[in-house]
């Protein structure tokens, strides 16, 4: 199985990729600062954001921001942490799974 982010589902298929662990997640290098923290909910919502309208061109900032919100909700660890920035409009599942498919996933 393949291990991914727990915060932003981003794949860690090397060893370098991983910027931190708990024993249960393991949490991708862009979703944690330089020392090796976890970065605040905000901030991992604005990359997500920032990596569906680089990936994608054209892409509004509303559906990213959209697409970025489900994506994170899907998460486990998310479930249990709620943040304020994850309330809101999400992609309808048609969104969602034509920005996967543009995305070659």
């Amino acid at each position: 199985m393949k291990t991914l982010c727990a915060t932003c589902s981003m794949p860690l298929d090397k060893k370098e990729d991983v910027g931190l662990t708990d024993g249960e997640n393991s949490f991708c290098t862009y979703c944690c600062d330089k020392s090796g923290k976890l970065r605040s909910a905000e901030q991992i919502f604005h990359g997500g954001v920032s990596f569906f309208m680089h990936q994608i061109e054209g892409m509004s900032l509303d559906l990213a921001e959209r697409v970025t919100r489900r994506n994170m909700k899907t998460l486990t660890y998310w479930k249990t942490q709620k943040p304020l920035i994850l309330e809101g409009h999400e992609a309808t599942d048609e969104e969602y799974q034509n920005v996967m498919k543009l995305l070659g996933e």
